[in-house]
């Protein structure tokens, strides 16, 4: 993070420096500073009345500050400046907040600004906002509202509060760096945030817009991540919110819950620790991504619309890389969940166990939720690639498999008289693993439809819990053989091709399967090569 030491350039406003004689801060890094700075902003906030903006310079050195209440229209640079809090503060002490009234503010916690239309922006350039956490009395969630920065603007009324943040490191506090609550309009430009404990970046209010570029998150004492947890009503009693994120760097977790109709774009994001993704009736696209997973850190929850385009996916435990839960108190239908030229791999001295890279949990297919796959790979580090847990509806297309089972089909439960019967497509699937699939089901509305899947006799295990029989096969793979697969133990799907690999003129060439087994399927020779 860059540090600078000097002034900032007269931009046809007022500048105001904090150490000024009129206002006395000292910087000194043991005298109170609060009400010294607190004048210097009020003096801002009147002359952008009477200038039209109102600078306010904080010179390099160590401000101690409780609370300052900050207001539209006005820039605060700080290249070289912390602002440190006390010891022993209170919850809900908030280093900077905006409430109605700078001037007036409340006593015990600050109010927050409103208008009908969005605000004169507020802009804040390289401070360092240090919440001095090991001298805070900190117990868990017992300050948990004591943010570094906080933003809000009514929910009554249309208007956003518009910020921009640039160049601003959030360090040593216990709760969140800066926390975005209803109606704000925010961009995050080149910031950092370390040993935050709830998070570096915390969006928590609906009706806002949140763009951040370019965040690095670290951690000693308390890992450092993004958490977008929306549980307070912006305008118009609306948890909506857009969010574009580019550039993160996390030291710790992903967390990201949406609802009502929330978009979020993410591009360039490397997570340290976790993903975590809940979004019914939400759009997300997130691309050239990378997330390390740890165990039971991979929860991807109601993907109503939701596309990884070219991310990677490293799980470093024994677990899951990705779960996916279809429902829970919802029941949601029509859901798309795609991973697009997406790569799943397992991290180097990953203990062993079982290693999964995609599980789905159970599901109706009638619900039509889908998981697409197209494209991508999967590391022969995973003990299984793809497992359903029982039921729903699979697309998979042109990825490489080499896990040691490719798909683990678990299908049918019965619950309240429906049964949870499962629909598979799978197409150029290249695979080189030992087990192709393991079937643990058997009804007549199980469809797994196989077109265009080339696999070599060595890579055509079959296995099964109740046996392969009762299921419906559409489509067929062509499975290459030294030798006919009549009278030899030879597993197959009704509509499998075997085909000599190496053929020679006069000698059959092909074998249809007629009847499934995973031991020793049924095959029935179709074509001989013309001598």
């Amino acid at each position: 993070m860059p540090t600078y030491e000097g002034t900032i350039l007269d931009t046809g406003g007022a500048v105001i420096n904090v150490r000024s004689s009129a206002y006395g801060a000292t910087g000194n890094g043991v005298t109170d500073d609060t009400a010294a700075i607190q004048a210097a902003v009020n003096a801002a906030v009147d002359a952008a009345v009477d200038a039209g903006r109102g600078i306010v310079l904080i010179p390099p050195g160590t401000y101690v500050v409780k609370q300052v209440f900050l207001a539209p229209g006005i820039t605060i640079s700080g290249y070289g400046a912390t602002l440190l809090r006390p010891a022993n503060q209170p919850n809900w002490t908030r280093t900077l907040s905006v409430p109605e009234n700078p001037h007036n503010p409340p006593i015990n916690a600050p109010g927050v600004w409103g208008g009908p239309k969005d605000s004169d922006p507020l802009v804040i350039r390289g401070l360092t906002l240090d919440g001095n956490s090991l001298n805070q009395g900190h117990d868990g969630y017992n300050l948990q509202q004591s943010h570094l920065l906080f933003l809000s603007a009514s929910p009554s009324q249309a208007g956003r509060l518009r910020v921009t943040l640039e160049d601003v490191v959030f360090r040593n506090v216990v709760a969140d760096g800066v926390n975005v609550f209803t109606n704000v309009d925010v961009q995050i430009v080149n910031c950092r945030a370390d040993d935050c404990w709830r998070g570096g970046v915390n969006v928590t209010g609906g009706y806002s817009v949140v763009q951040v570029q370019n965040l690095i998150t670290t951690g000693n004492l308390h890992r450092t991540g993004v958490d977008v947890e929306v549980d307070g009503f912006g305008y118009g009693n609306t948890e909506k919110v857009d969010l574009i994120f580019d550039g993160l760097l996390l030291d710790a977790d992903f967390d990201v819950a949406l609802s009502q109709g929330s978009t979020l774009v993410a591009t360039n994001v490397i997570g340290g620790s976790g993903l975590y993704l809940e979004a019914p009736d939400s759009t997300v696209r997130i691309a050239n991504s990378r997330f390390r997973i740890g165990a039971s850190d991979g929860k991807i929850v109601y993907p109503s619309d939701v596309t990884f385009e070219n991310c990677i996916f490293e799980l470093a435990a024994p677990d899951r890389a990705t779960q996916v839960q279809w429902e829970g108190g919802l029941t949601p239908t029509g859901q798309r969940l795609r991973f697009r030229d997406c790569d799943f791999r397992v991290a180097a001295g990953t203990a062993a166990g079982t290693r999964v890279a995609i599980y789905t949990e159970p599901d109706y297919k009638s619900r039509d939720n889908r998981l697409i796959v197209e494209g991508g790979s999967i590391s022969s580090g995973f003990t299984i690639g793809m497992q359903m847990g029982q039921g729903g509806v699979w697309i998979v297309k042109d990825t490489e498999i080499e896990a040691g089972t490719a798909f683990n089909w678990h299908a049918l439960h019965t619950a309240g008289g429906l049964a949870t019967t499962a629909d598979i497509r799978i197409e150029r699937v290249g695979f080189r693993g030992t087990t192709y699939m393991h079937v643990a089901n058997k009804h007549i509305h199980n469809v797994l439809d196989q077109r265009d899947v080339v696999l070599e006799e060595l890579h055509n295990k079959i296995t099964s819990t109740y046996g392969v029989d009762a299921n419906e096969y559409r489509g067929g793979r062509i499975i290459r053989v030294a030798s006919s697969p009549v009278g030899r133990s030879v597993p197959g799907f009704v509509g499998d091709v075997a085909r000599i690999a190496k053929p020679m003129a006069g000698d059959p060439y092909e074998w249809v399967c007629t009847v499934s087994s995973e031991t020793a399927a049924t095959w029935k020779q179709v074509t001989a090569l013309a001598a």
